[in-house]
């Protein structure tokens, strides 16, 4: 299998495709999920970029630790980064994953060409505020509700109940860390520390081209991309895909990789030509 061991001694595992003279991008998927939630955008990407999708700490097939936050993602990249000689990415997430990108970007700068931010989930508030304390608690409760099925029903019937109260059924197929190989501390670590305000206001920082890709029912507040929007310092592009709730690239693939490409394309001809 293809891993790099990090500084902290922890492999992570991860796959490339595509010619590594492309450009590069990389692929960060959510909270319970692992590198194959991006299948169908490998498929197309792998054509026209060098595409790198990892597991984060505690998903798939990399190691389980003992402590998780979202805040340790970037160094984790930038490591995967130096291993292998890459000086700039792109960055696509999801959910958390788009978290982990925008604070990859905050604190490398130097390192990114353009961020394609699929259903941002990141808490806009602290927990000390009234606000955060109630995404605190609905945090808390999912994920407690989680946790209890996974005890009484075990993890696959659990992680299928799960996915159909989230309307996810349909892609239960690609979700298979929920109920496999997910650690719970993972779940609760990046979890929480996702919601307790992970941009800490430092979003005017960030003056580099930005996709976000929401589907126009996803089930977290549509006020999570606004505020991306509103406060970025550089271009930011916003479409929302019909039909299409929180899992955008799963459920519309084609729609999904037509305007993330056309994003990357329109990118990737300017910095030639410049």
């Amino acid at each position: 299998m293809p891993c790099f061991k990090r500084q902290n001694g922890f492999s992570i595992y991860y796959e490339m495709h595509g010619d590594v003279s492309s450009p590069t991008l990389l692929l960060l998927h959510g909270l319970a999920s692992s590198l194959k939630i991006w299948t169908a955008q490998v498929v197309e990407l792998k054509k026209y970029f060098h595409v790198i999708a990892l597991d984060l700490p505690g998903h798939g097939s990399s190691d389980w630790q003992k402590v998780y936050t979202i805040h340790d993602v970037p160094s984790l990249i930038c490591e995967l980064m130096d291993a292998m000689s890459i000086k700039k990415v792109s960055l696509m997430g999801l959910s958390i994953g788009s978290t982990a990108a925008i604070l990859f970007a905050l604190e490398h700068p130097s390192r990114v060409r353009a961020l394609v931010l699929e259903g941002p989930a990141g808490g806009l508030v602290p927990f000390s505020h009234p606000q955060g304390w109630k995404e605190w608690l609905q945090l808390s409760l999912t994920l407690n509700f989680i946790f209890l099925l996974w005890a009484m029903v075990g993890r696959k019937t659990g992680g299928k109940t799960i996915n159909w109260l989230g309307k996810t059924s349909t892609y239960t197929a690609f979700l298979t860390q929920m109920h496999e190989v997910v650690d719970a501390e993972a779940m609760k670590g990046y979890g929480y520390s996702n919601a307790n305000n992970p941009y800490q206001n430092r979003l005017h920082k960030i003056n580099i081209p930005i996709l976000i890709l929401r589907g126009l029912n996803d089930q977290f507040p549509r006020h999570y991309s606004s505020y991306i929007k509103k406060n970025v310092s550089g271009l930011c592009y916003w479409l929302e895909i019909p039909l299409a709730e929180h899992l955008a690239s799963l459920e519309k693939p084609g729609e999904f990789n037509m305007a993330a490409m056309a994003f990357l394309f329109k990118l990737h001809r300017e910095e030639v030509e410049c």
